[in-house]
């Protein structure tokens, strides 16, 4: 990968900056292993996440927890959380986490597959600049996302994180 950031003229110092978003560290000391019945609160309590960006999405050192949600980064300056009651990964309105403005899966494992998805398509668009123009292939990426996270309920959010105007 840091061939195709050389191809595009990346500075060291930038293409470093930018495999460290690829990258989560195991965590030192007691690790929290209250959540073992869901995955992604299990990697999120053994890793630290802090560093990885997926376009929009960034993690939290630590989960946090409220009544009702466990709050696991951000999107943009919204919050990212799993809903305790319904596992539902959402984003809520920051200033008001009675609103949710995205629905982004029905649960944890499918949001970490949709994930996997939207980072292959960010890693293609460094590996071929036309790909980061293509509207159409960036809409297939969109529904193959939403259909990982459980289905068109979803979309919506899929299309803010991987820059879909369709």
């Amino acid at each position: 990968m840091r061939e195709d950031y050389i191809k595009l003229g990346y500075l060291e110092n930038d293409i470093e900056n930018e495999l460290r978003e690829f990258k989560c560290f195991t965590k030192k000391g007691n690790i929290n292993e209250t959540y073992s019945n869901n995955e992604l609160l299990n990697l999120l309590s053994k890793y630290d996440c802090s560093n990885v960006r997926i376009g929009i999405l960034v993690f939290y050192e630590n989960v946090e927890e409220t009544d009702n949600y466990y709050i696991l980064g951000e999107a943009e300056t919204d919050l990212l959380t799993l809903n305790k009651v319904t596992l539902e990964i959402q984003v809520l309105d920051y200033t008001n986490t009675d609103y949710v403005i995205y629905n982004c899966a029905s649960n944890g494992e499918n949001f970490m597959d949709a994930l996997l998805l939207a980072a292959n398509l960010f890693s293609n668009r460094i590996k071929d600049l036309n790909l980061a123009f293509n509207e159409y292939y960036t809409y297939e990426f969109v529904v193959a996302c939403s259909s990982k996270a459980g289905g068109d309920k979803y979309l919506d959010f899929y299309k803010v994180l991987l820059g879909c105007d369709s």
